[in-house]
């Protein structure tokens, strides 16, 4: 059965079993593409030959082709195990036109096992839900292949909205990062959740996606740091059974309770709360935020203006650092001598260059604290204090400062 990204069932349009779909083009999907396009399709398969795009603009599958291959690494990182996808059955990313096909993500699969996800053009600008549909895809069919190799049957697989949420925050580091610090800053609503407990029993996630699915991903990183936290999630969801509070606390971070779960949590929680206090706002996302002005077309005094909106508020380091953007700007602005912009372009890319690799050191302290619970025991015992964090960052930026 064919679900949307929030786990409802679609309508009649969405089911991939269609018989009329099943007889053309070698079950490609073909009709179900052609349901919203009168253009003639286009097929792109990608390097692996794991994903075949099928859309009516062949620059645009290229780049989901790519999109797909960066997503199906990330993930076959983050599960720890190869994906269900192999050449001669590619999984299909059919592009649609969202005024005739509605705008939801749809994934779903063919009586032949080939998975399909099903994205709306234009698209709604979502790309939260579209990495979670990737990953409910990647998921299902790792499950179902464990299913597969120990014979038993294939039932319905219910995967909890905000563990998927938190699975795709957690791809990628950067990520992870700036959801950390976005949950730091001042107004962001969290989707009213006071507790762990409480993002755990989220059917589907509240309205206002950014700071709930922010939280998602610091729940799931925490649970992560725990041992074969995984694999155990992995093996409850194919038995069919929920991801609960009483089974997550006795089973993942191995307590016999769920007061002492939220204790835990709560603990983990305040040492990041203080290690973002200690940096300010700062993060290689918004690190390759700034590198990437510089690239995009715009003037000079827009690109300024831009620069010190992504600056605002941030930490002291990342507004020095774009302010000598800003002074090079100036300078192309005012038609200044090409050495001078020169010179200043290239004190501000240094300065950067510093700054990202003193920014991953300190973001790769704060990994260190969250896998604690990796090494034994109660983080509140571990004996980690503040001081060795200001010890560590100081001799840091000692070494970076003799660059």
């Amino acid at each position: 059965m064919r679900r949307d990204v929030r786990g409802r069932k679609p309508g009649p349009y969405s089911r991939s079993r269609n018989a009329r779909g099943r007889i053309l083009a070698c079950g490609l999907g073909v009709l179900v593409w052609g349901l919203a396009s009168s253009a003639a399709p286009s097929f792109t398969t990608s390097s692996s030959g794991r994903f075949l795009v099928v859309g009516s603009d062949s620059a645009l599958n290229v780049e989901y082709a790519r999109w797909a291959e960066n997503m199906a690494e990330h993930c076959e990182t983050l599960l720890d195990s190869p994906l269900p996808l192999r050449r001669g059955k590619p999984m299909e990313i059919l592009l649609v036109d969202s005024r005739t096909a509605g705008m939801d993500v749809t994934t779903g699969r063919r009586d032949d096992g080939r998975y399909t996800l099903t994205i709306p053009r234009p698209s709604t600008g979502e790309t939260a839900l579209l990495r979670e549909a990737f990953v409910r895809l990647m998921l299902e069919g790792l499950i179902e292949s464990q299913r597969q190799d120990t014979g038993r049957p294939s039932t319905e697989i219910i995967i909890p909205s905000w563990f998927l949420a938190g699975l795709s925050g957690n791809l990628e580091k950067e990520m992870l990062a700036g959801h950390r610090t976005l949950l730091s800053m001042p107004g962001i609503e969290s989707g009213g959740a006071t507790s762990i407990t409480e993002v755990i029993q989220w059917v589907s996630l509240p309205e206002g996606w950014q700071g709930p699915r922010a939280l998602c991903s610091l729940a799931t990183a925490w649970f992560l740091t725990f041992p074969r936290a995984l694999s155990k999630m992995r093996d409850r969801l194919d038995a069919g059974a929920p991801l609960s509070p009483a089974w997550l606390a006795q089973n993942v971070v191995g307590v016999a309770s769920i007061p002492r779960m939220e204790e835990l949590w709560r603990a983990w929680r305040e040492r990041q709360d203080r290690a973002i206090q200690e940096f300010g706002v700062l993060s290689t996302g918004l690190i390759l935020e700034l590198k990437g002005i510089p690239h995009l077309s715009g003037s000079s005094l827009e690109k300024i203006q831009w620069i010190r909106t992504l600056t605002l508020g941030k930490a002291p380091e990342l507004v020095e650092v774009g302010e000598l953007y800003c002074r090079y700007f100036e300078a192309v602005s005012r038609g200044a001598w090409k050495v001078t912009q020169r010179r200043r372009l290239a004190r501000a890319e240094v300065a950067l260059g510093k700054l990202e690799t003193l920014t991953q050191a300190r973001e790769a302290y704060v990994d260190d604290f969250e896998s604690l619970p990796r090494r034994g025991g109660d983080p509140a015992a571990s004996g980690l204090e503040k001081s060795a964090m200001e010890s560590y960052l100081d001799e840091a930026e000692k070494r970076l400062d003799k660059r």
